[in-house]
């Protein structure tokens, strides 16, 4: 299972957030296309990358304790350290990615690793702005859902679709403006959650769930309530830490200081020492605040009471 071929010369062509992506493996989640001059290129290389010239800037640790994502840079290019799972190498301007794996992730992980964390990243260098969430198409607009990891995010995304709902990602939000509005580039067409909940939500459905494991949580892909059309945004929802204390469903409007900081502290970045991109962001958070409403959302994380949920983001419409 931990050996992966490689084939020398092979190489594979998808089409991702409206860029062509070339792959030295296949990526099961993404749909073929001809060969053609791509926008991005991803390789996997055995052994491990070499760290001359790179420097340590930055690193981030999850509530436990763990060292989890280490961030280097060169002259050359960046470097991302996902501790335990792989090094991934990304050019100064993201067009090209490379893959150091250990030798416990397969290729699934590999792809999970590059479509949810690296390729996000690619896709700042190159000058988008991306935001970590997901993204429920509700009244021909995109309705953003925003909050930590295991704040509950992608279990109120399939919430949604099991009503029905059509959506647009489970977890990378690139932003594009068009006519004076933010609109929402359409992702992956498909849902990462754990097992658990997958059954629970669609417990009292027939749906075909074909799933492939990633991590801890599972793929569900949801090509048939998938929207692949750039839409704009009309609301934005901040989801509050999960707390045991927390008895009623509570939506309130943010204000414009707290609104900002919630989509900086939801936005994917990588190169924090670069002022001309530091501020670009700036900017395009800035205007998305003015134009859009953000609100802050809690609400006690019992599945039976996620439809209630959906209707009250709903009537905020």
């Amino acid at each position: 299972m931990n050996k992966i071929q490689v084939e020398m010369g092979m190489k594979y062509y998808y089409s991702i957030y409206g860029y062509l992506l070339e792959s030295q493996i296949p990526l099961s989640h993404l749909a073929l296309k001809k060969r053609a001059k791509a926008d991005f290129r991803f390789s996997l290389r055995p052994g491990k990358p070499s760290l001359l010239g790179m420097k340590w800037y930055h690193h981030i640790y999850d509530d436990d304790g763990n060292l989890t994502f280490s961030f280097a840079k060169s002259k050359r290019s960046f470097l991302v350290r996902m501790h335990g799972n792989a090094d991934f190498s990304l050019s100064l301007d993201g067009k090209s990615i490379t893959c150091w794996r250990n030798k416990n992730l397969d290729l699934p992980g590999i792809e999970a690793l590059l479509l949810t964390q690296a390729f996000p990243l690619a896709l700042t260098l190159g000058g988008h702005e991306v935001l970590h969430g997901g993204v429920i198409k509700i009244k021909k607009t995109a309705v953003l859902l925003l909050g930590h990891q295991g704040f509950g995010k992608s279990t109120l995304t399939l919430a949604f679709i099991n009503q029905g709902y059509s959506f647009l990602s489970d977890d990378v939000v690139p932003l594009i403006w068009k006519d004076e509005k933010c609109y929402v580039v359409p992702g992956l067409k498909e849902v990462r959650v754990f097992p658990e909940i997958l059954k629970l939500i669609f417990k009292k459905t027939k749906k075909n769930l074909k799933t492939v494991p990633a991590f801890q949580k599972s793929r569900l892909h949801l090509k048939s309530q998938f929207t692949s059309r750039l839409l704009p945004i009309s609301e934005i929802f901040v989801l509050e830490a999960p707390l045991k204390r927390t008895k009623k469903i509570s939506i309130e409007r943010s204000t414009p200081a707290e609104a900002f900081v919630a989509l900086l502290d939801n936005s994917f970045r990588l190169d924090l020492t670069d002022r001309v991109r530091m501020r670009r962001e700036l900017n395009t958070l800035t205007e998305l605040v003015n134009s859009v409403p953000v609100r802050k959302l809690n609400y006690p994380r019992k599945l039976n009471l996620l439809p209630k949920v959906i209707e009250e983001i709903v009537a905020t419409l």
